[in-house]
């Protein structure tokens, strides 16, 4: 009889056998190998490759596999912002269009300083030391909640990308949204990377609405900055997050 059917050594695991009174070993040979168990038997299980992540598969002997990351399903948090009386809030050195596919923007509880103004987009090509005052085509939509009527605005040729308009300032008003900034895939031509935002907001009358709208800018330069704004004034307070979503 034994009072320890299994010991660890420091070749691995040795497994007692109490019918035959033998000890069997399970041997762990490289740095990073761990044991696992089929559910009758211990067998080691070797290490994986860098960046690989142990993930349970129910196909493997043990239950547990080393498989790759799959690319282009993590999105990342590159940058948190919180606006306080902020004249600009600025996104620079996060872009990396080698690793990350599109990058997410969340803006929450933006309130502006002046009552009645508009929040704008610039883009930056020289990681925010300046940013792009011309050639910018937009355009937004937005819907009324008082009426469900419908008003449309665009531009061709704009010295920045036009997301709202009358943004209220009072205690129940302000914006709340998301924008996507999708780099081109041509670099060397047109770039004409698209911001597309999709937001709501309480105008300054206290009407709601839901706001969408896109925008790009016609710089063949690679674009690696991104400017939040207002019209007039600065921005009283607001939350923005900056997220990149990794390459498949």
């Amino acid at each position: 009889m034994t009072s320890n059917a299994v010991n660890i050594t420091d070749d691995g695991l040795a497994i007692f056998d109490s019918t035959t009174g033998d000890f069997s070993a399970v041997e762990l040979t490289t740095k990073g190998d761990t044991l696992g168990y089929t559910g009758a038997v211990y067998q080691a299980l070797g290490v994986g490759t860098d960046a690989d992540t142990m993930v349970c598969d129910s196909s493997a002997a043990t239950g547990v596999n080393f498989d790759t990351k799959s690319a282009g399903s993590s999105v990342i948090l590159l940058s948190s912002q919180t606006a306080s009386s902020s004249a600009t809030i600025d996104f620079t050195t996060p872009f990396d269009d080698t690793t990350y596919g599109y990058y997410l923007f969340t803006y929450t509880n933006v309130r502006p300083a002046t009552d009645a103004v508009e929040l704008r987009v610039r883009f930056s090509v020289d990681g925010g030391s300046s940013f792009l005052t011309s050639d910018y085509r937009w355009v937004r939509l937005r819907i009324s909640s008082s009426s469900g009527s419908t008003s449309l605005g665009e531009n061709d040729s704009d010295s920045k990308i036009k997301m709202v308009v009358d943004l209220g300032n009072a205690a129940q008003e302000g914006l709340a949204g998301k924008g996507l900034y999708i780099p081109s895939n041509n670099p060397g031509e047109i770039n004409a990377g698209s911001f597309i935002h999709n937001n709501s907001y309480v105008r300054n009358d206290g009407t709601y609405y839901r706001n969408i709208g896109t925008g790009m800018n016609e710089t063949s330069s690679v674009v690696n900055g991104l400017r939040f704004y207002m019209d007039s004034g600065n921005i009283a307070s607001g939350v923005f997050k900056m997220y990149g979503v990794e390459k498949a």
